[in-house]
């Protein structure tokens, strides 16, 4: 308890201090009794509402929030996130993970840009390093934890994260931003304009880090760009235009193969037309590496029972891989009497992708349909209800609910109660992959599993808000119990055989809880604090023997931080990053080890 004193000690300050301190002052100025709104979200209900109503766990971190922070990229933007998970390997390779689920190919958190998922569907993966966008260039950040595959279909499995840009036009100038250390090198350059019924938003940057171990190993570098325009047809209807690109050279770690260097390209193109309650979406995600070059594979200098194991000389993994992912979304919103709104909608996916580890070229068509309904009881009791229906051509019907109610009894006090289902179906490598590695006992075959069933997600969860002191102070708590079941793994059947199969290894079992409290007494300080805890419980499919505790994710973290903003234009944070002990095991071929627990503090 020593060592946790001076977070708790830090967190009870704030989140029980400010409160009282602000309640006793009687003699505020007119300044200082200003009034804080709350967030406006989209992506919880997929339609704007504030973040009060929404049916899950939200966390909104604004332009602001990513500025103060003096963050180098978004995994050290996200880890203040109470219920986030971020394991970072080396500069250029990190993920992100929910409520104790996280791993070097960790794939259960859908990711969007301006509602465009960004995973590569090869590996299942967001190559978080790797995007056409600057972090000066976003808007907001809005986090849902728990299922969402209700709305957004597969891989929205423990969260959805929608990085959302600045509005086209908005801030209108020129922004230009330069950081630079003996490991980093970042620019960008931003630019916001409007003319007549078109307004646009353009970027270009460079991104570059160097490897832990030596500064002169670059293993990450590339230029990318991201133009936004929007047209105003009327005075209700809008048509968007985005478009975006990146190459170049990148490191990653599959747990299967070992670490990988990829000099990748990718771009996108999306077109939206939107007016009140409806919106048409197309977008088109592009997707290639050539080569894909694997430095280190984790069965060089491999030990089983005593024989050592090394790659036969002179043999090296070398590949390639081209996607091309077509989506296309309606959705429509109807307010109907009775204070009650239904969203509708329909989805279609259609994914090619080329690569030799593939026996032929594999492609892929998905369908969907969704709808939910909301209803509001005297803005007492706020209760939703959602259905989706996916089609996937390898795990068939998929079938996710959702239902939540909200109560008010008083304001600014809300309850909730969920309980919903999410699903992941498997990746292409999973499905579809054949690789051999000559070793000197024989050649090593990673093969992928068509008759893989898809991991589901069923979660309970219960949680407080609150905003009080006009809106100047707020509390969340948060308590939630997942069941995973059917988790994908690669796994050896048989040493003998030299043969490695994607199966449906094990199930899961996590209960944890989230709260933090936000305040802003007066307009120019304002500070944060949370804390998480998560447990987790794996049991082997078909042996009961194999129970066991998993620290894959820390069972506590911590964060805290002040930030003043002074009348000269300066500005300060300080900020504290505190994580438990864990172990890194990724597959049960290979095992990345211990990290001790940290802190890490910045200003």
């Amino acid at each position: 308890m020593k060592k946790y004193f001076p977070f708790l000690a830090g967190y009870l300050f704030i989140s029980i201090f400010i409160p009282l301190h602000l309640a006793a002052q009687d003699d505020m100025t007119e300044e200082e009794l200003f009034f804080i709104e709350m967030p406006m979200v989209f992506t919880a209900s997929k339609r704007l509402q504030s973040i009060e109503e929404s049916p899950a766990a939200v966390t909104v971190l604004t332009a602001e929030d990513i500025r103060r922070s003096g963050a180098r990229n978004l995994g050290e933007v996200l880890r203040q996130v109470p219920g986030l998970e971020v394991m970072s390997l080396t500069p250029a390779d990190y993920a992100v993970g929910a409520r104790g689920m996280i791993g070097p190919k960790e794939s259960g958190i859908l990711t969007l840009v301006n509602g465009r998922s960004v995973y590569v569907d090869f590996w299942g993966l967001v190559l978080w390093t790797f995007l056409e966008i600057p972090l000066e260039e976003i808007e907001r950040i809005e986090v849902v934890r728990g299922p969402g595959s209700v709305l957004y279909g597969a891989n929205a499995f423990h969260a959805v994260i929608n990085i959302i840009t600045r509005v086209p036009g908005d801030n209108p100038g020129i922004h230009l931003t330069l950081a630079g250390g003996l490991d980093t090198i970042l620019g960008s350059a931003l630019y916001s304009g409007k003319t007549g019924d078109v307004s646009c938003t353009a970027s270009a940057g460079w991104t570059q880090f160097s490897g832990y171990d030596d500064r002169e190993d670059i293993i990450l570098q590339y230029p990318h760009a991201h133009a936004n325009v929007t047209y105003d047809l009327d005075e209700i209807g809008k048509l968007n235009v985005e478009a975006g690109m990146a190459r170049g050279d990148l490191e990653m770690f599959y747990d299967i193969i070992g670490l990988l260097e990829i000099d990748g390209f990718r771009s996108h193109l999306k077109a939206e037309y939107s007016r009140p309650n409806f919106y048409l979406r197309a977008f088109w995600n592009n997707f290639t590496a050539d080569p894909v070059h694997a430095e280190e594979l984790v069965f060089d200098n491999f030990e089983f029972m005593g024989i050592p194991i090394f790659l036969q000389e002179g043999w090296e993994f070398d590949t390639w891989l081209k996607e091309n992912v077509v989506d296309v979304e309606a959705q429509q919103t109807l307010e109907l009497p009775g204070s009650q709104i239904v969203i509708a909608g329909l989805n279609y996916r259609h994914l090619a992708t080329q690569s030799p580890i593939f026996d032929q070229d594999r492609t892929q068509d998905m369908y969907a349909a969704y709808a939910q309904h909301e209803f509001r009881f005297r803005n007492m009791v706020h209760t939703y209800l959602g259905l989706r229906y996916d089609h996937h051509p390898l795990t068939g019907h998929n079938l996710n609910p959702r239902g939540s109610v909200l109560v008010t009894p008083v304001t600014g006090h809300i309850f909730r109660l969920s309980a919903g289902q999410s699903y992941r179906s498997p990746n292409l490598l999973e499905s579809y992959a054949s690789i051999t590695i000559p070793l000197n006992v024989g050649g090593f075959t990673l093969q992928g599993n068509q008759d893989l069933d898809p991991e589901r997600l069923l979660s309970y969860e219960a949680g407080y808000q609150a905003n009080i002191m006009r809106g100047r102070v707020s509390l969340i708590a948060n308590v939630f119990f997942n069941q995973v079941t059917g988790e994908m793994e690669a796994t050896i059947g048989d040493i003998t055989a030299l043969a490695a199969e994607a199966v449906n290894y094990s199930d899961l079992e996590a209960v944890g809880f989230e709260t933090g409290v936000v305040g802003r007494p007066y307009p120019w300080l304002s500070a944060f604090a949370n804390y998480s805890f998560n447990d987790v419980k794996l049991t082997k499919r078909g042996d009961e023997s194999v129970d066991e505790e998993l620290v894959t994710a820390p069972r506590h973290k911590v964060n805290g931080g002040v930030s003043v903003d002074l009348e000269q234009g300066m500005s300060a944070s300080f900020l504290v990053h505190y994580r438990g002990e864990t172990s890194w095991p990724t597959s049960m071929i290979v095992d990345l080890g211990d990290l001790d627990d940290y802190l890490l503090v910045n200003l």
